[in-house]
């Protein structure tokens, strides 16, 4: 069995298709940031549901990362 790794780039990208599906593109302004130690998620929501639905789409696609949502609901 291997180990893929994958780019920044490649990680935002997969972040952002999954939170997009999920949420029907609900984000608005969705940006996803890779930094030291966490995934950061960056955006508007128009409720706290869809907020929780982007972090849960993004900890299914990266098992064992650390998660920070910083959605504002608006």
């Amino acid at each position: 069995m291997s180990t893929v790794i994958l780019s920044d780039e490649d990680l935002v990208d997969r972040v952002i298709r999954v939170v997009h599906e999920r949420t029907g593109r609900m984000v608005r302004g969705l940006r996803v940031e890779v930094q030291p130690g966490q995934v950061v998620l960056r955006g508007l929501s128009p409720s706290y549901y869809y907020k929780q639905l982007a972090s849960q789409a993004a900890m299914e696609e990266l098992a064992g990362q650390v998660i920070a949502n910083e959605i504002q609901v608006v």
